[in-house]
């Protein structure tokens, strides 16, 4: 065999995995599909790059904050409570979202190969909200409480609820490029997710979904779609003056110092928690505690606010906070800084594109920054399937700015051949 038809079937490959993993990534017990399609992927990429004869590697503004976000945690692991677990995260964790990041940058090199990407993501979309919703009539889950809360196929309904914060930008804004009957099938699932967001009952995917509306008016200077972010503020004002509250109230239990037994709004557990959170942090500013949300039980293992129901207080519920918490200031700065530089990419090609299927797209990946880190205020899921979803998106995106950054350069190398 040739090695251009070699090069074709490994390029094939490539997409056909990263098309299993798009949609595979948010459903619960399916680690070894994943863990299979990111191996398959980068040993074909390597294979690629073996019959190359060369190293086919994209250059990136994310290259530096990426690996020195990448070094600083596997050096702060050496003050780590536990080194090797510590390790073992940034391995498993950080080492597979940027992995999956690379690859998907520097295979993915056409809009068809991001339609059926996108194509995919659509149908696990439309799966997990059909299922949450059917899980939700089943449990007899109401409008107005949040007794039930559907976690679907995902592991969680705060893994759910993240999930379809990031997919539902991405399948609507595609309505806009498309017509007939697959404009009302994207339309129908959109609102199935929409739908779904509700029912989890989680107020920061809430808040999430609302500021993705308002940016949306914002960057298409559509006056209507801003108008439905006013109008919907308005009804939940309405409802919790009305009495209406239960949905945006969800109580806890907390035990303090003295053993004093207390239920309080999550609100306030988080106010609590994330005071706790700034005061470790100055006790560790450089290094912190080791990577890995283990690591907090590890450290403060007689700390007051981890002995409550569920243990939910067993991070700072804050990505921003706890990855200060955990691998010290510097490596914060330097999530700060992936972040900056990836929504400044993408609002530059929003503005520059001039073809719309590619100014939807990178309309979508803005919305899901804001979304995702808005989601990640008030909870700590910049880990796991989401953050993993999160930076396959983010190499698609990049993948399309580069084509055509290459285009440009190409063009004007025919029009300077031409003269």
């Amino acid at each position: 065999m040739d090695k251009e038809k070699l090069i074709y079937y490994a390029d094939r490959g490539i997409e056909f995995s990263l098309i299993i993993l798009i949609f595979i990534l948010p459903f619960a017990h399916t680690a070894s599909i994943r863990a299979f399609c990111i191996i398959f992927a980068t040993v074909l990429w390597i294979g690629e790059m073996a019959i190359e004869r060369r190293l086919l590697l994209k250059r990136t503004p994310l290259d530096f904050p990426n690996l020195a976000f990448f070094l600083w945690a596997t050096l702060s692991s050496i003050t780590a409570v536990d080194p090797e677990y510590s390790l073992s995260q940034i391995k498993g964790e950080v080492g597979t979202y940027l992995l999956i990041f690379y690859v998907t940058l520097n295979n993915i090199t056409t809009e068809e190969q991001v339609k059926r990407l996108i194509k995919s993501l659509s149908l696990g979309l439309l799966i997990m909200s059909s299922y949450g919703i059917y899980q939700f009539i089943i449990f007899k889950g109401t409008l107005v409480s949040s007794s039930v809360r559907i976690s679907s196929l995902t592991s969680d309904y705060n893994y759910l609820a993240t999930y379809l914060i990031i997919a539902v930008p991405l399948v609507l804004l595609q309505s806009f490029v498309t017509k007939g009957w697959l404009k009302l099938c994207i339309y129908l699932i959109s609102f199935l997710g929409i739908f779904t967001v509700y029912i989890t009952y989680t107020r920061a995917a809430w808040l999430a979904l609302f500021i993705q509306i308002v940016l949306c008016g914002l960057l298409m200077r559509n006056k209507k779609i801003t108008s439905l972010a006013i109008l919907i503020g308005f009804i939940v004002t309405t409802m919790i003056f009305w009495g209406i509250k239960d949905p945006f109230i969800h109580k806890t239990t907390l035990i303090s110092p003295a053993g004093e037994i207390t239920k309080v709004d999550t609100a306030f557990s988080r106010l609590a928690i994330w005071k706790e959170g700034i005061q470790q942090i100055k006790k560790y500013p450089l290094t912190g505690i080791g990577y890995g949300r283990e690591s907090f039980k590890k450290a403060f293992h007689d700390n007051p606010f981890l002995k409550k129901e569920r243990g939910q207080l067993w991070h700072t519920h804050n990505a921003f906070m706890e990855t200060a918490l955990e691998i010290g200031i510097p490596g914060m700065l330097f999530l700060i800084l992936q972040l900056l530089l990836l929504i400044n990419i993408f609002l530059r090609a929003f503005l520059k594109a001039k073809q719309p299927f590619s100014k939807f797209l990178f309309m979508g990946l803005l919305l899901v920054i804001f979304g995702f880190f808005t989601r990640n205020q008030f909870d700590h899921l910049y880990v796991d399937d989401p953050v993993m979803m999160f930076w396959l998106l983010m190499g698609m995106g990049m993948a399309l700015i580069i084509r055509d950054r290459k285009h440009k350069v190409e063009e004007l190398m025919d029009k300077k051949e031409g003269t």
